[in-house]
């Protein structure tokens, strides 16, 4: 039988999120976590990711599915492709402004 979550179980995750943490020191800590070994698979990761977004609406095209089905397929493909990049671009930024 399943179990409600409790009021308090996310308790602990607000305490990390509304951690008083400056914009400088955050800054820091996306450009220390940007160089470590990790971040460079999760950068190959992401990219192998963004790739593999386009697989659907091409799959659409080939099938000869209507304009309106491909046209959703590559729009929801080019979105999440730019928020991807956001990420990247986030950590990559904060990288280059600390080795300045």
């Amino acid at each position: 039988m399943s179990e409600a979550i409790k009021p308090d179980y996310f308790k602990p995750f607000r305490q990390v999120i509304n951690e008083d943490v400056t914009p400088e020191k955050e800054e820091q800590q996306i450009a220390w976590m940007a160089k470590t070994p990790g971040w460079k698979h999760m950068d190959r990761f992401i990219r192998d990711l963004q790739q593999s977004l386009e697989i659907p609406a091409k799959q659409a095209m080939e099938n000869g599915c209507s304009y309106e089905d491909i046209g959703r397929k590559t729009i929801v493909a080019q979105l999440s492709k730019e928020v991807l990049q956001k990420i990247l671009d986030r950590a990559n930024d904060a990288k280059e402004a600390t080795d300045k």
